[in-house]
């Protein structure tokens, strides 16, 4: 059952390292529950401004390997690029909640 949930699982980990922490099964079982329920909170708020990040430094990524430039303009390109996905993401992210919201309005 653990082995789904991430948090949960490095909790009780951890409880198992500490002396006398064997023993209280249930609060093993409690920190277990509180963390799960931490992680996911922390993964529905967290998951799009991370998955916007991991996409743009992956494309920025390959776009800068495929180019050939002198050494001094790759770092300034990978900010650039960088910062272009992240803007161009984010705006994509807004105006399809602000989409949704005004659906939800209408009907």
């Amino acid at each position: 059952m653990c082995s789904r949930f991430p948090p949960a699982y490095i909790t009780i980990s951890l409880m198992a390292s500490v002396p006398g922490a064997r023993c209280a099964f249930f609060l093993q079982g409690l920190a277990a529950a509180i963390s799960g329920v931490i992680g996911t909170v922390l993964m529905v708020f967290i998951f799009d401004h991370a998955l916007i990040l991991m996409t743009s430094l992956a494309g920025t990524s390959m776009i800068v390997q495929s180019v050939s430039m002198p050494p001094r303009f790759v770092s300034w390109l990978f900010i650039c690029l960088m910062a272009f996905g992240i803007a161009v993401q984010v705006n994509m992210m807004t105006f399809e909640s602000a989409s949704k919201k005004g659906e939800r309005r209408r009907g």
